[in-house]
């Protein structure tokens, strides 16, 4: 698949996800009452950010969720954060991995196929 192709089907994903959560947050925003330009202090705002990172309220408003067994845990915030986490690295991989490619595609370190030229160079004289 070419690049280009690539970069725009995920491009397109990618801006449907943030315009879906725009409007999430515009819907919020309304649902409280509150006028969808009014100014925030930045402070407030920024205790927010930092209280969804943390996930802060996902212990269910006390000691935590309580399991079969009765006994509360915080089992579920953890794979909360190990999944939202692993989606940030993922993602984070996926850029790097992008512009990489990029930047050896912009030395002509690629063939025009996207394979890496030493490799493919390597692999021929090794007879595989």
């Amino acid at each position: 698949m070419p690049h280009n192709a690539m970069a725009a089907l995920f491009g397109a994903a990618f801006l449907y996800a943030i315009v879906a959560l725009v409007m999430g947050v515009r819907a919020f925003w309304r649902d409280i009452g509150e006028p969808i330009g009014m100014t925030t202090d930045a402070a407030s705002l920024l205790q927010a950010i930092r209280d969804a990172g943390e996930l802060r309220y996902l212990d269910g408003g006390g000691v935590g969720c309580f399991n079969e067994d009765d006994r509360p845990t915080d089992r579920r915030k953890i794979y909360h954060h190990l999944t939202f986490y692993g989606f940030v690295l993922c993602f984070a991989a996926t850029c790097g991995g992008d512009a990489l490619s990029l930047s050896a595609r912009a030395r002509g370190a690629l063939s025009r196929g996207g394979t890496c030229r030493w490799c493919w160079a390597r692999s021929a004289a090794s007879g595989c």
